[in-house]
């Protein structure tokens, strides 16, 4: 601007009062890390690796970091999230020593690389804005200074809620996977679309087939009939087959296994799924349990991942491409999000203790006092509480446990020595179930619990376990 415009119109930052709004690069996430390098391969020039070939010994002076090269790549069926890869180049300085004379400088290359899994945000996102529409005919673009400049971040259209697939399509062969991968031996077996099936595995996933849910149509005639698995396992799984054998049936009954899905990644285009659930054991699936019977429910502390394909030749129009028990990067932090919406962490550093407590008591329904904390729903379906008093009895663990158990008859209680906590489950008068968790110290006694209507028991019954595992108490605390 020529300076006589800007002596006319001069610029006062003071006289800007309101807010406004601008648009720039976001940061969605990051990562701090503290790496120790050790044993790191360096690439000499000729003369250095000469003068080391007569050296008596080498000792290092310096490393000076030259560049770092960042490649960004999308995660499959992980919407939103990036690899990160890391490349670092290092020139190396060091001393060739040679005996009695001067040590003569050595000089080379080093490289160190890692990768980092981030969010990005919503990858199918796309901005527009004001300053790159078209100007005239002949293709100028017209450059406005007076006008603002306007931009719009708009999502990628998603398909609507009719289109959505039926997950519990998928259930009933990923519930029999789970349950025999977890029958092969001491590690459960891993299925990869390029690896093949064990046979350990094929003789369990027909097995239990037999009282598997009807939909996925295995018979009594498939037990000895190697080509009817075959042309099975060809419909239900993407890996290769072993040799497969006649299977001799046995007359036992095995309890139910089943995956309850905790989160899920769609392709784009829908026809691709990765389901991230928690392992349960049972006499029947959780869609076939009335209310009470959720109790009875067994919760494995495991989770399986599976990535699922549509076909429509598949049991339930979906093939299973890949499962896995392990706990993998991409399935920790589905649980992480997964968690972030289910549990609230709440941490108490005066009392001393921690917990996670379900994210349907939000903070209108949520009281804190000295004591602790407390939350109740507000038709009254639910509630809980945590807090921490002295132990004026001098009680232990177990004595304490005694007494709740002769003030609750008929409840299942459990002690973990792990983390010396005890847990007591009873059924109330009404209907509702009462978890009770208890931490015993010589100083205090931590109390934590949960109760719940029988119509909320689908999914308070896993809360409870997942607030009975991150029940801490700290006697470092202040306090």
């Amino acid at each position: 601007m020529p300076e006589s415009a800007q002596a006319k119109n001069p610029i006062n930052l003071n006289d800007i009062h309101d807010a406004v709004c601008i648009h720039t690069s976001k940061v969605t996430d990051s990562f701090r890390d503290k790496d120790c390098i050790e044993d790191l391969r360096v690439y000499l020039t000729k003369d250095s690796q000469n003068a080391l070939d007569h050296a008596a010994g080498a000792r290092a002076r310096y490393a000076e970091l030259l560049h770092v090269g960042l490649e960004v790549a999308a995660v499959p069926f992980h919407r939103g999230h990036y690899s990160v890869d890391l490349t670092y180049y290092y020139r190396i300085l060091a001393d060739a020593l040679m005996g009695s004379s001067r040590p003569v400088p050595i000089f080379g290359l080093a490289v160190f690389s890692k990768r980092v899994v981030l969010y990005g945000g919503e990858e199918g996102a796309k901005v527009f804005t004001s300053g790159s529409a078209p100007g005239c005919i002949d293709g100028c673009v017209q450059n406005d200074r007076t006008k603002p400049e306007a931009a719009l971040c708009l999502l990628a259209p998603c398909a609507a809620a009719e289109d959505t697939p039926d997950f519990s399509a998928m259930l009933p062969l990923l519930d029999l996977t789970a349950s025999a991968a977890l029958r092969v031996g001491e590690e459960p077996e891993t299925i990869t679309p390029d690896g093949t099936l064990s046979e350990e595995f094929v003789y369990n996933f027909f097995l239990l087939g037999q009282s598997a849910d009807a939909s996925l149509g295995i018979t009594a005639d498939m037990l000895l009939d190697p080509s009817a698995q075959a042309a099975y396992l060809t419909r239900a799984f993407a890996a290769g087959q072993p040799e497969l054998n006649g299977i001799l049936a046995f007359e036992e009954t095995y309890p139910y296994i089943g995956v309850r899905p905790m989160a899920s990644e769609m392709s784009d285009a829908g026809d691709a799924v990765i389901l991230y659930g928690d392992l349960y054991q049972a006499d029947k699936p959780l869609s076939a349990m009335t209310e009470e019977e959720y109790m009875l429910v067994t919760w494995l502390d495991r989770r399986a991942v599976a990535e699922m394909r549509k076909d429509d030749s598949a049991p339930g129009g979906w093939k299973l491409y890949s499962f896995s028990l392990e706990a993998e990067l991409m399935m920790e932090e589905a649980a992480q999000n997964y968690f972030a919406d289910t549990m609230v962490e709440y941490m108490n550093a005066d009392l001393g203790f921690a917990l996670q407590y379900p994210a349907v008591f939000t903070e209108d329904t949520i009281t804190e006092d000295a004591a602790g904390i407390a939350g109740r729903l507000k038709d009254g379906s639910a509630s809980f509480y945590a807090r921490r008093r002295a132990n004026e009895g001098g009680y232990t663990l177990e004595r304490y446990m005694e007494q709740l158990g002769k003030d609750m008859p008929g409840a299942t209680a459990s002690v973990n020595e792990a983390s010396e906590s005890g847990r007591l489950i009873s059924q109330q008068a009404d209907g509702s179930t009462r978890v009770d968790m208890v931490i015993v110290t010589d100083r205090w006694i931590y109390e934590a619990q949960l109760c719940y209507a029988p119509s909320l028991a689908a999914d308070f019954a896993l809360y409870s376990d997942y607030m009975t595992n991150s029940f801490m108490a700290d006697e470092l605390g202040i306090g």
